[in-house]
Formats: structure tokens, C-alpha cells, sequence
């Protein structure tokens, strides 16, 4: 456990820079622009994965009218990714 804590640290270190950059830009974006996506600051759009964790979320709940009201394009990549994970597993056994 010890190591892994140190390998964290190392890697915290090596990219400070970046974490600190992407760490201003969120608190800048989201206080000015009210929102993360880049896309959907520049052209006012949301891109495909806008809403995607909240959409996810309420079909965990079975709430599929929630999830296509976050992202319509959740509920079809849930069952695309769920194809994918049953077609793996019958060519794996």
C-alpha cells in the first residue's frame, strides 16, 4: 500500500502543472460559462457525452425517460455497450 502511495505522489508531481491548469480552467469555466464542455461554450451545442453520467444514472434507476432527457443518445449507447459486453463473453467462453 505504501508504494502505491508513492507511485501517486511521483506521478502528482510530474504533472502539477497540468493538474493545476485543468483545476483553474474548471473553476474559471464553471463560474463564467456555467458549464465544463468546451463545445458547448464555443457553439452553444452539447456535444455527445453532455449529460452522459446523469443519463447512465437514471437508467441504472430504470428511468429511461430521465436518461433521454439528460442525453437522447444514452439510452442507445447502454445498450450498444451491453451488446459489446454479451458478444465478448460468448467469444471468450
Amino acid at each position: 500500500m505504501k508504494e502505491i502511495g508513492k507511485r501517486i505522489w511521483t506521478d502528482v508531481k510530474n504533472y502539477y502543472i497540468g493538474i493545476i491548469a485543468l483545476l483553474i480552467y474548471s473553476v474559471i469555466v464553471r463560474n463564467i460559462f456555467h458549464a465544463f464542455c468546451p463545445l458547448l461554450i464555443i457553439t452553444g451545442f452539447p456535444c455527445a457525452g453532455c449529460g452522459m453520467t446523469r443519463a447512465i444514472g437514471e437508467i441504472l434507476k430504470l428511468n429511461l425517460l430521465g436518461a433521454l432527457k439528460y442525453n437522447i443518445f444514452s439510452v442507445f449507447m447502454f445498450i450498444f455497450i451491453l451488446l459489446s459486453c454479451v458478444f465478448i463473453l460468448i467469444d471468450i467462453f
